[in-house]
């Protein structure tokens, strides 16, 4: 079946289910209302990137619909004629607005600029400006006449000349450019996936029924089949704007956002492929390495930073220092939809502070931890002796006091040892025996120790079992020194520990019945901070809430009626 003749069956269906002549007007003015609608839509939303240029494509689309119904409802042959040079420049125009909408509206940035976009239109404005000159050149149409069909509708032959043809393939091009682009969106199924799907179909009627006449499908005596393309596309492209909020929710303010916090970030960011070739930086990496883009573009990192070369792939953050910094690199792994690695991202920090702190804070803990320390035992062997021989109740006092800094500073040290490691071993802890362990230590083995304790048998956590027990003692330790008091209740013990299974792992609760703690050591441990007049009393609800963290377990408090604390630790 030869083009001319799949448009007649075309035609003849149509006409015969729509009736063509008597419901087209109809048709071009429904899709006129659409296309109108869309207009005032993109202005409404001129801000967001791609809202100008959608509504200059449905504007410019309007236009060509009114162009149509002129066709339809003229027999006058310069109203004809001038009709179907405006549709014919518009079926021009039109597609490269459309395609300037798309790169603007996904985010193309490099092809954003007003000037790249400008520069699409010049083929266009070539071929508008041949068909003005037509009485004298034949280059875009090589002839016009006025076709008269048996309905009474007459409509304007055109047959194209070379120039066109040539247009019309640059138009072409750029229609499936934009239709590639919307396909990446779809691809990407993310949050745009819809939008970009409703854009796809209603972009394919008017596309597809534009290309019909230069294809041969449809005669130039037919009438133009581009407004029911377009009638179809405003209902796709309504549904997409109403339903799945095309310029709310835009890919292009999403693209255009990372670009900016990959420029604006105080990190450096280099890419690179597999082979360790640089394909990107960021300013923050060039300032800090003294690069230029343009020299490390495409050249192997390994030739110019052999530490950043050996970081790439590996899983733990590489530290090393540089003309007196010092630098942490993370490295990334970057990979496709079928999950194949194609580079790496590497994040690069300037941590010299907290090496600065790091080792501040290690001289202050050992001349803390370690000669406070063993000055303060020197002071409480000798306050020891002068009670023993003096019977001074001054002695007893440094005695206590020597006594409560010395363990502080064992509380440090194994707040030292515990945190130093980034990530401890885990292994199952049966908890019955773990906390019979843990009374037997905290209470130097008393079998009158004032503890009960109540466990689920068979009960087990997967945990680091050396900051668990750390953590639960420190606990233990506070309710046996706080929660101990005269005139308690016999019945019971005063300090009870009991564990139970729960959804997530294992709930350890230590209660007492002593004063509880007070509100303001709960308020510096849950704000995060010390200052000079809002402190706690030692280190032990630090080492519980740092160790918690840890252990990625969740701790509260309950002081309403003497303190129960409440561990949960999740299985690792």
């Amino acid at each position: 079946m030869t083009g001319a003749a799949l448009g007649d069956v075309l035609y003849g269906f149509t006409g015969a289910v729509l009736g063509v002549s008597d419901i087209y007007p109809g048709v071009v003015a429904l899709a006129g209302l659409i296309t109108a609608g869309l207009t005032v839509v993109g202005v409404q939303y001129r801000d967001v990137p791609g809202g100008e240029w959608f509504a200059a494509t449905m504007g410019l689309s309007n236009v060509w619909i009114a162009g149509a119904l002129v066709t339809v409802l003229s027999s006058n042959r310069t109203a004809l004629v001038l009709a179907e040079i405006v549709m014919t420049g518009c079926s021009l125009v039109v597609p490269v607005a459309w395609t300037a909408f798309v790169i603007t509206y996904v985010g193309l940035d490099w092809m954003s600029q007003s000037w790249r976009l400008a520069a699409l239109f010049v083929p266009p404005l070539v071929g508008i400006a041949a068909i003005a000159a037509t009485p004298l050149t034949k280059l875009y149409f090589a002839d016009v006449a006025v076709v008269h069909r048996p309905d009474g509708i007459s409509v304007v032959s055109t047959p194209p000349g070379i120039l066109a043809w040539l247009v019309l393939a640059y138009v072409f091009v750029l229609l499936v450019v934009g239709l590639v682009l919307i396909a990446r969106l779809i691809l990407l199924r993310g949050l745009f996936s819809r939008q970009a799907s409703w854009l796809l179909i209603g972009t394919m009627p008017p596309f597809v029924t534009v290309m019909l006449e230069p294809a041969g499908v449809v005669g130039e005596e037919h009438l133009p089949l581009a407004p029911i393309g377009f009638a179809l596309m405003g209902l796709a492209y309504g549904y997409g704007l109403f339903y799945h909020r095309l310029f709310d929710l835009s890919p292009g303010t999403w693209r255009l956002g990372t670009g900016v916090a990959f420029e604006g970030l105080s990190e450096g960011l280099v890419i690179v492929d597999t082979h360790g070739d640089v394909l990107g930086c960021n300013r923050s990496a060039c300032e800090r390495f003294g690069w230029e883009r343009s020299t490390v573009f495409g050249r192997n990192i390994a030739e110019f930073d052999a530490q950043l070369s050996g970081a790439i792939g590996r899983s733990e953050p590489t530290e090393f220092r540089m003309d007196g910094q010092w630098y942490e690199v993370n490295s990334s792994p970057i990979t496709d939809a079928r999950d194949r690695e194609v580079g790496h991202v590497l994040v690069i920090r300037d941590v010299t502070e907290r090496h600065e702190r790091r080792q501040q804070l290690e001289v202050l803990n050992r001349a803390l931890r370690h000669n406070l320390r063993n000055d303060m035992m020197v002071v409480s062997s000798r306050a020891q002796a002068l009670e023993d021989r003096y019977d001074d109740p001054m002695a007893r006092t440094i005695v206590d006091t020597a006594t409560d800094i010395v363990e502080m500073a064992d509380k440090a040290r194994a707040v030292e040892e515990s945190l130093r490691e980034t990530e401890g071993e885990t292994q199952d802890v049966d908890v019955g025996p773990f906390l019979g362990r843990l009374i037997e230590n905290v209470c130097g083995g008393d079998q009158d120790a004032p503890v009960a304790i109540d466990v689920e048998p068979g009960l087990s956590v997967r945990t680091d079992e050396s900051l668990l027990m750390i953590v639960v003692a420190n606990l233990v330790e506070n309710a046996i020194e706080h929660g101990i008091r005269d005139g308690m209740d016999a019945d019971r013990a005063p300090v009870r520990i009991s564990a139970d299974r729960v959804l997530d792992g294992v709930a350890i609760e230590v209660a007492d019945d002593g004063p509880g703690i007070p509100q303001s050591e709960l308020d510096v441990i849950e704000r995060g901070t010390e200052t000079p007049t809002s402190h706690g009393r030692g280190i032990g609800l630090w080492l519980v809430t740092w160790g918690a963290t840890r252990l990625n377990a969740d701790v509260t408090f309950d002081t309403d009626d003497g303190t129960t604390a409440r561990l949960v630790v999740p299985d690792r």
